[in-house]
């Protein structure tokens, strides 16, 4: 049964709960799984967020380029400070979402 357990605890199944299983603990590992599906959907929505800046770059790029911008005239400079901000604001959500998951193996007994 510890071979099973290492196995689970190693793949794509978030936890085995054998039987009887303390209320606590199940409560515990409950918890833990729905925190775990909250990062999944953090990550996404984060990629989701990134596609979003990359596409304001470039058409931050192109309009420097096509004269849309100027050559950082005053809407361009606006542009610019915002995308930095921007991609600031993204880079700190990423090392807090990406941040290792802490979940402490199965205990076997």
């Amino acid at each position: 049964i510890k071979a099973v357990i290492n196995a689970i605890n190693h793949s794509n199944v978030f936890r085995y709960v054998t039987k009887p299983w303390d209320p606590e603990t199940l409560l515990k590992v409950l918890r833990d799984a729905g925190e775990q599906y909250d990062q999944i959907v953090d990550r996404t929505k984060l990629q989701a967020d990134l596609r979003a800046l990359e596409n304001k770059a470039i058409d931050l790029e192109e309009g420097l380029r096509d004269g849309r911008f100027g050559t950082l005239n005053e809407a361009g400079s606006v542009a610019a400070t915002e995308l930095v901000d921007a991609g600031k604001t993204m880079l700190a959500r990423l090392d807090h979402v990406l941040a290792p998951i802490a979940r402490p193996p199965l205990e076997t007994k």
